[in-house]
This record gives C-alpha cells, sequence and structure tokens, in this order.
C-alpha cells in the first residue's frame, strides 16, 4: 500500500512527535529500525518539505515544524511518495473515462487519503494499544512490550527502500 521509504519517514515522524527536544539521525535509527545511511535520506526529504526542521550543534538534530495534532500521516506521506490515484486510463485504452478496473482503483486510493488525511501524529502516538507505533520506545528495556514489537519489526527486512508494505498503527 505505501512504499518501505514511506513506512520509514512515517516511523521518524511518529518518533520524533513523541520526543523532547531535537534527535539526531542515529538516535531516531535506533530506536525506529530503519537503516541510519536510508534514514538521513528520508530526513532530508522531510526537511526539504517543511515537516521536520534540523538544528546543528551540541543540541543538533531533528525536531518536528508542526504539533502533532496539525500533522496528518497523509502529509508525510505526500512528502515522500504520494499515493496513486487514477484521472485517466493510463493505459489510454478508453480515453479520458476510467474503466471499472481504473475507476475502483482510484476509489481505493481516494479512501486511503481520506483515512490518512483523517488521521494526525498525534492521534498515532495516543492509540497505542499498549505499545508505541512504528518504533521500539527508548524506555523499555528486555522482557516488556514494546521489546516484542522491537523483535518483530527487527525481523522484517528494512534495507530494501523500493520494498512496500502495509502499514501496521
Amino acid at each position: 500500500m505505501i512504499s518501505q521509504t514511506t513506512e520509514y519517514a512515517l516511523r521518524a515522524v511518529v518518533y520524533l512527535a513523541d520526543q523532547d527536544g531535537a534527535r539526531t539521525t542515529a538516535m531516531i535509527a535506533q530506536a525506529t529500525h530503519v537503516p541510519a545511511g536510508y534514514l538521513s535520506k528520508v530526513m532530508q526529504a522531510l526537511s526539504r518539505a517543511e515537516l521536520v526542521q534540523s538544528q546543528r550543534g551540541l543540541r543538533g538534530g531533528f525536531s518536528l515544524r508542526r504539533r502533532p495534532e496539525s500533522l496528518t500521516a497523509l502529509e508525510v506521506i505526500n512528502a515522500i511518495d504520494p499515493i496513486q490515484r487514477f484521472h485517466t486510463c493510463p493505459v489510454n485504452l478508453h480515453g479520458e473515462a476510467l474503466c471499472p478496473l481504473h475507476r475502483r482503483l482510484d476509489e481505493a486510493g481516494r479512501l486511503v487519503e481520506e483515512t490518512f488525511g483523517d488521521t494526525t501524529i498525534a492521534d498515532m502516538i495516543r492509540d497505542t494499544g499498549g505499545s508505541k507505533p512504528l518504533c521500539q520506545r527508548p524506555t523499555d528495556d528486555a522482557g516488556s512490550s514494546g521489546d516484542a514489537a522491537a523483535r518483530s519489526l527487527s525481523s522484517r527486512p528494512t534495507t530494501d527502500p523500493d520494498q512496500h508494505s502495509t502499514l501496521a498503527t
């Protein structure tokens, strides 16, 4: 449904939303189980989209530009890899009219956009079900419920940025 790169961006944004102060790329990578080298590129894209800001210096790193209550999951997704919509038939068999297949695909895209557009980053943090979404809690130690989620995430392949996955919230 969304690319691995987009999931990485969502993990990073959710993590930053739950932190006080800036966090370095290394800190974000460790907490979210995202390869640090690739995370740097993701953070640059989020910075260009003005969703995060970077600070240099001793207490430098990345932080959100906006409050989690005003930032939607859709804004993060659109900054990295927008959801595909169909406005005309992509194979030019039906002219501008959408065939039944592409009409249904476009409707699915619309529903996904609507759902992510109605979901703020704050919603994702609040609706935890006992664990933090998309990343390991910094205060978790071995044996906690958050550690089980982290083990689950770490068992997933995370080195192929072109791999697509579904977002588990």
